[in-house]
């Protein structure tokens, strides 16, 4: 298809128009891929959630102390090791998660 064409076919289904040839297509492939899935009759039920902790209040922050264990949940190392895996898997900067981690042993 010419620039033209492609441009026409992104004024049809209302979206921008602007830019190199390989971005248009980009774009409409994009809008067709979504459109398709928008369209989708195949529903997906999820299973019941499980309710989530309750955290207190940031200004409710206070220093934990011994007397503070008993109430908190057990962490153990293959926890934490699961969690550095799962932030470095998300892309985002573990190295301070895993120095801590070192030093704690």
């Amino acid at each position: 298809m010419t620039l033209l064409q492609l441009r026409q076919e992104c004024r049809e289904r209302q979206i921008r128009g602007t830019g190199q040839k390989a971005e248009i297509i980009n774009r409409l492939e994009a809008y067709n891929h979504n459109m398709d899935f928008a369209q989708s009759q195949n529903s997906v039920s999820l299973p019941p959630s499980q309710p989530l902790p309750i955290f207190p209040v940031v200004s409710a922050f206070r220093t934990v102390t011994t007397s503070h264990c008993e109430a908190m949940p057990k962490i153990s190392e293959s926890k934490i090791q699961q969690y550095i895996v799962y932030i470095q898997a998300a892309g985002q900067e573990a190295s301070s998660n895993t120095s801590a981690m070192k030093k704690g042993k």
